[in-house]
C-alpha cells in the first residue's frame, strides 16, 4: 500500500465551525451557567462555550 500524505487544511477547515474560545476572550462559565439556570425558564445544561473559528460571528 502507498504512503499518503495527508492533505493540507483548506481555508474552509481553517475557518468553518468552531473551536475552544482563545485564552484572550474566555468567559466565566460557571458565572454565565449559574445566571442562566437563575434566569432562563426551562435552561437545564450543560454549557458550552466555543468560539468561530474564522471570527465570523455575526456574517451580515
Amino acid at each position: 500500500m502507498a504512503d499518503v500524505a495527508a492533505a493540507a487544511p483548506t481555508a474552509q477547515d481553517l475557518n468553518s465551525g468552531a473551536k475552544p474560545v482563545d485564552e484572550a476572550h474566555r468567559i466565566d462559565e460557571a458565572r454565565l451557567d449559574a445566571w442562566l439556570i437563575g434566569n432562563v425558564a426551562g435552561y437545564r445544561g450543560p454549557l458550552q462555550v466555543l468560539q468561530f473559528k474564522g471570527g465570523q460571528s455575526n456574517p451580515t
